[in-house]
């Protein structure tokens, strides 16, 4: 790919950040679906006066934590606030600004050279110009406790919609499904939920699981992932959760599928529209 491309292209790379991805308008701050995340002015405060695009992090494998707090703000209510005085914004671009992406995130750091935000900061970018240098800076991220990372040709203009010039490189696959019943366990599991019933989203089937029917009922089971704490209080029925997976069975399926966390409870499931 580098040596092919490198005259046309210009690769960077990022750490992939386990939060929740949001867009600041300049004026709102609102969730990829365009639900209002209804921050305190504390944190409005520190963002700048033109959009920018990130995620709201607190550590490594702190998402749980972090999507509950914005859940809670979906509805008008401003909950966690200790919780929001800790959070970061990490800023992978500058929509609606000219040039490429070094261009616009150069925007953004004069912003916080004049400012100095406690809780905004641009996500590092790093040139790559091997394959040896990305595998190098994806297994330094792995190291570190991170998902993943993006690579992205730095040399585009932004872009809106599904991007052929952004990559998510992670070791695992994702994707969602809606619960639909439980399993009972069995011996050690006795009396607790041995695996969720969990129905594919059919909005996913077309990108993530092609050989499978879109108007077709499609089940899976998660079993495995599971605490014991969520099998004696599982996600509710109606519940959208995530489960990681590696490639597919022979007939599509996602393989080897393990529970990894709940996305949306079963009433704001209701309420949002699943991507």
């Amino acid at each position: 790919m580098f040596a092919a491309e490198s005259a046309q292209v210009e690769w960077f790379a990022s750490r992939k950040y386990d939060g929740v991805r949001a867009i600041w308008d300049g004026k709102q701050l609102t969730t990829k679906q365009g639900n209002r995340i209804f921050a305190p002015q504390s944190f409005l405060r520190q963002l700048p006066d033109f959009p920018v695009d990130g995620e709201l992090w607190l550590a490594t494998k702190q998402f749980h934590r972090v999507n509950k707090m914005v859940l809670a703000s979906l509805n008008n209510q401003v909950g966690y606030p200790n919780l929001w005085s800790k959070v970061q914004y990490l800023v992978f671009d500058v929509p609606k600004t000219d040039g490429n992406l070094l261009q616009r995130l150069h925007r953004l750091q004069l912003f916080l050279k004049q400012t100095q935000p406690k809780q905004l900061k641009i996500i590092a970018q790093h040139r790559i110009g091997s394959y040896r240098q990305l595998q190098s800076f994806y297994q330094s991220v792995l190291e570190l406790g991170g998902e993943g990372i993006i690579l992205r040709d730095a040399g585009r203009k932004h872009q809106v919609g599904r991007l052929n010039n952004v990559f998510k490189i992670k070791p695992k696959l994702e994707a969602e499904c809606t619960v639909t019943g439980y399993v009972p366990g069995k011996g050690r599991l006795l009396n607790r939920v041995g695996a969720l019933r969990c129905e594919l989203l059919p909005s996913q089937k077309p990108r993530l699981f092609p050989k499978l029917a879109i108007e077709s009922a499609t089940e899976i089971r998660l079993g495995s992932g599971l605490s014991d704490q969520q099998r004696l209080q599982p996600p509710k029925i109606g519940s959208v959760v995530t489960f990681q997976y590696q490639g597919h069975t022979r007939t599509g399926l996602p393989r080897f599928a393990v529970f990894l966390r709940e996305r949306f409870s079963a009433m704001q499931a209701d309420n949002l529209q699943i991507q």
